[in-house]
């Protein structure tokens, strides 16, 4: 178990902005005390499924109906997330994305999750999918100073729905390169 302990630096970060930042965003780096987050390779799936996608079911869903276009281009690609499931994700509005995931053996739609800010990650292998990942390039959009709100989500699909098994504020260590 790693401990981070801080005494007697605030006066001197205070009088020196250029540490206070560089300072701030080590520590934002640790984990918690103890803690690990989850990563791509704990939630690893079996197989992945190489079959021809099957045609989206828009009546699985309520959503599906809405967003016809962008959901059969996506489900069209085949699966990108959990073995046999394709994510599809759009805009919609300033800083939001809506999710969607498709079955890609029964062309069932999901939307498990409200909007995201600031993007997903996710891999073919895996079950585990990241929404708002806080990476260096958005730590440094928000200067240094994050909203209370924006936080790393790590969830586990169990094929039906999503489950969050940890948040996090901290910076995450490798960015993102699923999508």
């Amino acid at each position: 178990m790693v401990s981070y302990e801080i005494s007697g630096a605030s006066g001197r970060l205070s009088r020196h902005p250029e540490l206070s930042t560089g300072f701030l965003l080590i520590l934002l780096q640790l984990p918690a005390s103890g803690s690990r987050l989850p990563s791509f390779a704990d939630y690893a799936v079996a197989e992945v499924f190489k079959g021809k996608p099957a045609r989206v079911d828009f009546r699985s869903d309520p959503v599906a109906r809405r967003f016809r276009t962008r959901l059969t281009a996506g489900a069209a690609k085949g699966p990108n997330f959990a073995g046999r499931f394709t994510v599809v994700v759009w805009g919609c509005g300033t800083a939001c994305e809506s999710v969607a995931i498709i079955d890609a053996k029964s062309g069932r739609v999901y939307s498990p999750l409200g909007p995201v800010s600031n993007g997903v990650c996710f891999r073919p292998d895996s079950a585990l999918m990241i929404t708002d990942p806080i990476d260096r390039e958005t730590f440094e959009a928000y200067q240094g100073h994050l909203p209370e709100w924006l936080k790393t989500r790590y969830w586990k699909w169990d094929g039906t729905k999503m489950m969050e098994i940890s948040s996090s504020r901290a910076l995450m260590e490798t960015p993102c390169d699923s999508k």
